[in-house]
């Protein structure tokens, strides 16, 4: 059988080459003014939140682990920067009032609180390390009796008993290597650190304002001792801070003194009493001519 030859290709007939220049699209070469300022916002925002979730973090392991600690390890951290014998009769005075503050507050055997006068014009009071608590002359010249003090030293030697000290350096030390690795560190982000241990610390206070109560309604039948201390506080110029409360880290007198009232109702003591007068030593230093003028609270 002959072989069919394959059919023909199909062709299309030639016709002329047509050449266009269509429009091109408007703004295709025009980078958009709105994008980099979008971009930096939202890297920004991202990097933030990522800092702030880390330093959340690290402050909840910081939390968790510093009353896991032996306490043992904080007292030896701190025993190089004090001298643990009483300088002064002063010293004597308050580390004997604490002794009987600390055993009202059942603190532990093995957390021994020592006691450091300065005469110094600030109006302070601050509990460090290794249980060591600072008392500023111009804090104890406002004390007009034993109880007041007492109330005073009860708050401090709180926050050693509940470790918020070992919690606040462990969270400072995790902030610090979060923000090791930033060249510089932005206003912003300061702020960020401050903001995300800012309730650790409010709720601390309160805590410490309450069992400063406890400890006054054990020791003297009452809670006149603390409510004495908040109210004395609240009358020195430049105690109430400007600004809204969120922005400090003490709650503001008024609930310092209902938290003390609380503790009142609880206990079903009351918040009046006979005040015990200050010891000898403390007494002198009371009644002594006082030319500081301090202008600010600072109490921690």
């Amino acid at each position: 059988m002959p072989e069919r030859p394959p059919p023909p290709s199909a062709r299309l007939p030639d016709a002329p080459m047509r050449i266009e220049n269509p429009p091109v699209p408007e703004g295709i070469n025009a980078p958009d003014r709105h994008r980099p300022l979008r971009d930096f916002f939202v890297q920004g925002t991202l990097a933030l939140g990522v800092f702030a979730l880390c330093l959340l973090v690290l402050s909840a392991v910081a939390g968790l682990l510093a009353p896991r600690l032996p306490f043992s390890w904080e007292h030896r951290a701190a025993a190089s920067f004090w001298q643990h014998a009483p300088a002064s009769p002063e010293e004597a005075a308050l580390n004997e009032l604490a002794a009987r503050v600390a055993h009202a507050m059942a603190l532990p055997p093995d957390m021994p609180v020592t006691i450091h006068y300065w005469p110094a014009c600030e109006i302070n009071a601050a509990a460090s390390l290794g249980g060591h608590i600072v008392v500023l002359g111009g804090i104890l010249r406002r004390m007009q009796s034993e109880d007041e003090l007492a109330a005073l030293l009860a708050h401090e030697i709180a926050h050693v008993q509940h470790r918020d000290v070992a919690r606040g350096v462990l969270r400072g030390i995790a902030a610090a290597l979060l923000l090791a690795g930033v060249d510089s560190v932005s206003p912003v982000f300061s702020g960020a650190t401050s903001l995300a241990t800012l309730s650790f610390s409010r709720e601390q206070e309160r805590q410490a304002d309450a069992a400063a109560a406890r400890a006054t309604a054990a020791l003297y039948g009452h809670t006149g001792g603390a409510i004495a201390l908040f109210s004395r506080l609240r009358e020195i110029p430049g105690a109430q801070a400007q600004g809204l409360e969120l922005a400090r880290s003490h709650p503001d007198f008024p609930r310092r003194l209902q938290t003390v009232r609380t503790q009142s109702r609880q206990l079903a003591r009351p918040e009046t009493g006979p005040l015990t007068p200050l010891p000898a030593a403390l007494r002198t230093l009371r009644e002594a001519e006082n030319n500081c003028r301090p202008d600010d609270l600072e109490w921690e």
